[in-house]
């Protein structure tokens, strides 16, 4: 913010070469932030759980098989929840989305076919869609009581506004969780050091925390 107002406010050249001339007094400056910790979640367990337990068998400070059966433990315990979670949206289109889609594609197919006085054509699916043209918005007050009225109003799509207003929630959370994954993903995978043996991750800070290296 500062930089973009301070190069409004001078000349170019001149702006740039404050600007180098602060880059380079602050090149080599180092920066000292506190240990981040991991959230408060199966992965967040799952990651600590594997770092701990594989150092502590690289130093044998604990026994080996507590150790495995615990790393074992809360790994099968993540890859269970993530399975579930597959499990449950695939059984959740089958058995209720399904239906439902089923029943509007019925409905929109007949209210196409009313509104565009039987100037339709067939979709992949078998269902009525307008000839553009032909719609008559007029038949609207008169279509007969087997095409429900109501529920065609009803569709998701029929109400943009609340459409767009949970998209825009589900994208959020979506985008949210994304960040998270990558932030730790480039933590853990990419900046942080290397080191020549697992019982090297850890260094202890302050007799109670452990920090990675």
């Amino acid at each position: 913010m500062f930089d973009t107002f301070y190069c409004f406010s001078t000349p170019k050249e001149e702006a740039e070469d404050d600007l180098e001339r602060l880059r380079q007094q602050h090149e080599d400056d180092e920066f000292d932030f506190e240990p981040e910790p991991l959230p408060a979640d199966l992965y967040g367990v799952s990651i600590s759980s594997l770092i701990k337990d594989v150092r502590k068998l690289a130093i044998r400070a604990d026994s080996v098989g507590l150790r495995v059966g615990r790393a074992i433990t809360t790994v099968s315990t993540l890859w269970m929840t993530l399975m579930m979670q597959v499990f449950m949206i695939y059984e959740f289109k089958r058995l209720v989305s399904s239906s439902s889609v089923h029943q509007i594609r019925e409905v929109y197919s007949e209210y196409e076919l009313w509104m565009y006085q039987g100037n339709t054509t067939y979709t992949d699916n078998g269902y009525h869609r307008g000839i553009e043209g032909f719609f008559n918005p007029d038949r609207f007050e008169d279509m007969p009581s087997y095409i429900n009225k109501n529920f065609v109003c009803s569709i998701l799509l029929s109400q943009p506004y609340f459409a767009v207003c949970i998209l825009l929630i589900w994208s959020s959370t979506v985008v949210v969780d994304l960040r998270e994954v990558f932030n730790y993903g480039q933590l853990l995978l990419l900046r942080t050091d290397t080191v020549s043996t697992a019982s090297e991750m850890l260094v202890q800070q302050d007799d109670i925390v452990a920090v990675l290296r």
